[in-house]
C-alpha cells in the first residue's frame, strides 16, 4: 500500500476498508487505520496506527511504501526507533521507506534533517511545464505565461475568478499553489 504524505502541517487521515461487495458494513463490517503526521522543520513524525474492526477483512500483514513527497533530502529515518536505509528521489524530493508490519501492530517512522523543507528554487520552470501541458488555448496561455513573469499572487488571482473552463481553472490552481508554496519555503 503507498501512502503519500506532504509536509508543513499535522495533518491525520482514517483509511476505512470494507468487504467491497454486499451490505455487511453496515453491520459493522469493516477495518479503520489511523495514519497521523506530526511534523517541524527538522522532523517528520508519521505513524500508522493498528488497524481497528474486523481485521479478518485486509491481509494480515502489510507492506506499506510511505512516501514522503516534496521534502529535503533528511540525515537520518527511523522505523520503530531503529536508524534504517531509506531511499531518496532528488526529482520528487520524496523518501521512500518501505516497512513491512503486521496490521495490528503500529508503525512509526521519523525523518530527521536540519532542515526538511524543500527549497523549491525553480517554481517558474515548473510552472511552464504545468502549462505546456494544460489543456487550453493559446491565447490563455499566453496571457498566463506573461502574467507568471512577475508573478504576484496577491494581485494575480482575477486569473482563476475570469477564467471560463474548468481545464483553465485547473491550471491557474495548480500554478497558484505551486507558488504559494514557493512562497512559504522561502519564510
Amino acid at each position: 500500500m503507498e501512502i503519500l504524505v506532504f509536509p508543513r502541517a499535522d495533518n491525520e487521515f482514517t483509511l476505512y476498508e470494507d468487504a467491497g461487495d454486499g451490505n455487511e458494513y453496515r453491520n459493522g463490517a469493516n477495518v479503520t487505520t489511523t495514519m497521523r503526521l506530526k511534523y517541524t522543520d527538522r522532523q517528520a513524525l508519521f505513524e500508522i496506527e493498528p488497524a481497528q474492526g474486523d481485521c479478518s477483512l485486509i491481509p494480515s500483514v502489510r507492506q506499506y511504501a510511505v512516501c514522503l513527497r516534496g521534502f529535503a533530502k533528511p540525515d537520518s529515518v527511523t522505523v520503530g526507533g531503529k536508524n534504517v536505509d531509506f531511499s531518496f528521489d532528488p526529482a520528487t524530493h520524496t523518501v521512500r521507506k518501505e516497512p513491512e508490519t503486521a496490521v495490528a501492530q503500529k508503525v512509526t517512522v521519523c525523518v530527521t534533517g536540519a532542515d526538511l523543507r524543500n527549497r523549491n528554487t525553480d517554481a517558474l520552470d515548473q510552472a511552464v511545464e504545468i502549462l505546456k501541458h494544460s489543456q487550453t488555448g493559446m491565447a490563455f496561455k499566453d496571457a498566463l505565461y506573461k502574467k507568471m513573469i512577475d508573478f504576484n499572487p496577491k494581485t494575480d488571482c482575477h486569473f482563476y475568478f475570469s477564467s471560463r473552463t474548468p481545464e483553465e481553472r485547473a491550471t491557474v490552481a495548480a500554478i497558484l499553489e505551486l507558488y504559494l508554496l514557493e512562497r512559504e519555503y522561502r519564510r
